[in-house]
């Protein structure tokens, strides 16, 4: 699994091959969003870049990837 002081946003935007995506989320999950990276003192883009490595890492073990 992803260590929650992996590697800073700022790097990855810097990879040749990082890809930007969209996300819709209401308005008030967007707010706790907010809250959450503050609380964790990481940006919304670091922290859901870490949130889906987890997945994904958790994927694997599992074996769906």
């Amino acid at each position: 699994m992803t260590q929650w002081g992996g590697t800073p946003i700022d790097e990855l935007l810097r990879m040749s091959n990082s890809e930007r995506i969209s996300v819709v989320l209401p308005e008030q999950t967007k707010k706790e969003l907010e809250k959450l990276c503050k609380v964790e003192r990481r940006s919304i883009s670091n922290f859901v870049y870490l949130l889906i490595q987890d997945a994904i890492d958790r994927a694997k073990t599992e074996g769906k990837l």
